[in-house]
Parts: structure tokens; sequence; C-alpha cells
């Protein structure tokens, strides 16, 4: 019974949020279908800025009912999405090409067939207000991730892109640091790069000269990826952002990374977090900081130091 009522409750809340979309005076800037945090209803939807709902899977009749409301909106510049499976996000696609202010879209845990990612594609192409476009934890199906690929090589519009969790081919990543002239920042946390993905992304890093954040998170490119993405860094001078948090990394592999910070002028934040650089990895980063002052941020939490 409590269920029951939780999810006439939420049908509830999602039918709120897609009258509230297509009505002329909506104000919503803001939705995510896939957040814990519930909007107030006290304050109105109509009126408010920003929607977050607690939604593990958006069912098939009400992908339609917002399809709709989208296209009658034109206020949305964030859409996030959890749980879209069955064709749905070909299905949104329809309402996103010609959509007047959207710029952000993510879709969470979500799994994507070759004709979403075509109809997808086809959409972004048409709507070049969307700039920042991400897949976390999406599972993709055949060859849809060459149709992405392909997509995001000849793109000049998306400048932030988010993969957390993907499960491409290495080259994938490489590709999109040697194409795509228009991508600035790039988010490649745990997508099990390795020592020899981290390899093929540093021989990318060195000749692309537009990618100003990356993150590599969770990878466990170990002190040998930590060689190569310091060898990167000698010859890259657009990077001023990189996180290397929690990949295994060890004062070995601190020494590489300070050794091109050496030399390097563009770098101004590093998160070496969660990575066990000892006293040894310390030595090392504070000879660093003595010849370069172009490092504004560096992060060491978690790295095994006193007082970190």
């Amino acid at each position: 019974a409590a269920a029951a009522a939780a999810a006439e409750e939420e049908a509830q809340r999602f039918g709120e949020v897609c009258t509230a979309l297509a009505s002329a005076r909506c104000a919503l800037r803001v939705l995510c279908l896939g957040e814990c945090t519930r909007y107030d209803r006290s304050k109105g939807l109509v009126r408010c800025k920003r929607a977050w709902l607690h939604v593990i899977l958006v069912e098939w009749e009400r992908l339609r009912a917002l399809t709709e409301a989208l296209k009658a909106n034109s206020t949305l510049t964030t859409l996030e999405l959890s749980g879209v499976h069955g064709g749905g996000v070909g299905l949104l696609a329809a309402a996103l090409q010609s959509h007047p202010a959207l710029q952000r879209i993510r879709f969470h845990r979500s799994v994507l067939g070759l004709n979403d990612v075509a109809q997808l594609v086809a959409a972004l192409k048409s709507n070049t207000r969307v700039h920042n476009i991400g897949f976390p934890r999406c599972i993709f199906i055949g060859t849809a991730w060459d149709v992405l690929a392909d997509y995001l090589k000849a793109s000049t519009a998306i400048s932030e892109l988010n993969l957390y969790g993907s499960r491409a081919k290495e080259q994938f990543f490489s590709d999109l640091l040697c194409f795509c002239n228009s991508l600035t920042k790039l988010y490649l946390p745990d997508v099990r790069l390795c020592a020899y993905g981290a390899q093929m992304l540093a021989a990318a890093l060195r000749v692309n000269h537009h990618l100003a954040e990356l993150n590599i998170t969770y990878n466990s490119i170990g002190d040998e990826g930590a060689r190569y993405i310091g060898e990167a860094l000698q010859a890259n001078d657009t990077l001023a952002v990189l996180n290397l948090e929690d990949n295994g990394i060890t004062a070995k592999g601190v020494e590489s990374i300070c050794a091109a910070l050496h030399l390097n002028v563009a770098l101004s934040s590093i998160d070496l977090g969660d990575n066990a650089i000892g006293e040894r990895g310390a030595d090392f980063v504070c000879h660093m900081l003595r010849i370069n002052h172009t490092l504004t941020a560096l992060f060491l939490s978690g790295t095994c130091l006193r007082g970190f």
C-alpha cells in the first residue's frame, strides 16, 4: 500500500511538472528527473526556476508527456534525466531539436541504442545552442558509440562533455582530444583508462590546444600513467585544470607530474587527492612549488600526509 501511494504521488508530481513546462507563465530553468530532492509545492511550480524529482525509471508514457511539454516550453536551459530506456532518448530528440533555450543535457544511467543516438545527433546538429552534454553511467548498444564519436569529431558547438563511468574504447577518448576542436571541458571519471588509456590520452593531449579542463579520476592509471600525463603536460599549453584524484599514484608518479610543472605555465589547478604519495611525494610537490609560480590551486586530501 505504501509503495502504491508513493508511485501515485510520483506520477502526480510528474504530471505537475509537465503541466508547468507547457505553461506560458513557466519560469523553470532547471529540470532534473533522477535527483532525490523534491520541489516545494507551496511555492508553486510555475514560478519555480529549479525542480528535482526522484524518478528511477522514466516510463514511456511519461516520456511522451514530457516530450510534448518540452515542445511548448521556451525557458528550460538544463535538462537531466535518469533511467531512460527503450528508445526514450530518440523520442525526446524531437523536442530538443528546436527548443529555444536549452543549453545543457544529461542522460544518467540510461540505455541508448543506435536509433536513439542517431536521432539525438540530428537534434544537436539543428540546435547548436546546446553546448554541454553528458552521459554518466550510460550504456551504448552496438555502434551507437561510433555515431556519437563521428558527431563529436565534427561538432563546433559542444564545449563540455561528461562521460562518467562510460565503457567506450580508449581510442574514442583519444580521438575526442584530437578532433573535437570546440571541446574545452572533458570529464572521464571511472572509464577504466588504466596506464594504456592514459598513454593514448596523453599522446592526444600533446597536440591538443583547446582543452582547458580534464577530469580522469578513479581510473587506476598508476605511476606509469602519471608519467605519460606528465610528459604531455610539458608540451601542452592550454590545460588549466587537471583532476587525477584516486588513481593509484605514488611518489614515483608525483615526481613525473612535478617535473612537468617545472616547465608548464598553463596549469592553474591540480587535484592529487586520495593518492598515496607519502612524505617523499610531498617533497617533490614542495620543490615544484618553489619553481612553479602559475599554480593557484593544489588539492592533496587523502594523500597519507600528516595534516591533510
